[in-house]
């Protein structure tokens, strides 16, 4: 078996010039050097991976670059300094554009349980688990994992679909949890639009209750396409009735926020938008179908049933 080498081995060099990477030693350009500096501060402005295309419109907007018609550059200085591992630059700094469901479910409890049975069920639980830890007794103290599905008080069941795949990381952190994303990444796949439907035909026989995608990509002629075309697949494969509403970008998004033109045609792009106003308008949209207040309820029900169940158990 061969050993692999570490970072520090001379012989590292070697197996990155072997694979193409044999730029590390690569001294960008000053104005270079100034673009991937300027981008790096936008990419960590984040907490979450942007793509190439988020950061090319911010340097856009910065005056960095000054026609659309530059992206083409941008994307392969970025390329370089990647392969390069260029100061802080490294293959995995920018978002891998891979295409898959992100499926986010409670699998949680009913609202309401009998909190004399919990007690009881967590008892006998407490009692294998202090004799499986005999040593650590002293120290022991039963925890309660009953946790209330918020969905169960909700009206609709929500999913997230968008264009930019390459923005997951940015609907992960404005989405909250238990809402499912799926990302298309341009027009998707037959069998990917048929397991989204597959899955919306699962919630809504789990809740029986309506199911609203709310869709979110670019606004022109190809972003309407794949939006128009994936809901007429998926609605057709469908034994429920989901009610597919397409959130942004929308004309009056676009003029509100100034919203630059696509680099490469006429029509404007989800990343342009800064991380503000993406989150203004993923949260504005979510708010006119998902009530927050009742997910709030959950948690706070699910607070008093695990104090109510641990202070019987551990007192």
């Amino acid at each position: 078996m061969n050993s692999i080498p570490d970072f520090g081995d001379p012989g590292f060099d070697s197996l990155l010039d072997g694979f193409g990477f044999g730029e590390k030693q690569w001294k960008p350009h000053p104005r270079s050097r100034k673009i991937l500096s300027r981008a790096l501060e936008h990419i960590n402005s984040v907490d979450y991976s942007v793509s190439v295309r988020w950061a090319f419109y911010r340097l856009l907007q910065d005056g960095v670059y000054s026609a659309k018609t530059d992206y083409d550059n941008f994307t392969s200085l970025t390329s370089r300094a990647r392969h390069a591992f260029y100061g802080d630059w490294h293959p995995l700094i920018l978002a891998d554009e891979t295409r898959e469901m992100i499926i986010s479910e409670h699998d949680g409890d009913e609202p309401g349980p009998d909190i004399e049975y919990l007690i009881e069920l967590a008892v006998r639980e407490s009692k294998e688990e202090r004799e499986a830890l005999f040593d650590e007794y002293q120290n022991y103290a039963y925890s309660c994992s009953y946790h209330v599905d918020p969905n169960h008080y909700q009206e609709n069941i929500i999913i997230i679909m968008f264009e930019a795949r390459a923005m997951i990381g940015q609907f992960k952190k404005y989405v909250p949890h238990g809402i499912s994303l799926c990302p298309f990444g341009g027009q998707p796949s037959i069998p990917y639009k048929y397991t989204i439907s597959q899955y919306i035909d699962r919630l809504w026989g789990r809740y029986s209750k309506p199911v609203i995608v709310l869709y979110f990509g670019d606004l022109d002629s190809a972003g309407i396409t794949i939006f128009e075309t994936g809901k007429a697949h998926i609605s057709g494969w469908c034994g429920s009735s989901p009610v597919f509403i397409r959130c942004g970008l929308t004309e009056a998004q676009v003029e509100f926020y100034g919203i630059p033109e696509n680099p490469d045609h006429p029509g404007y792009q989800w990343e342009a938008l800064t991380d503000t106003q993406a989150s203004e308008i993923i949260t504005s949209s979510l708010s006119q179908y998902y009530d927050f207040d009742a997910a709030r309820r959950a948690e706070e029900e699910t607070r008093e049933i695990c104090e109510a169940v641990e202070s019987a158990v551990n007192e």
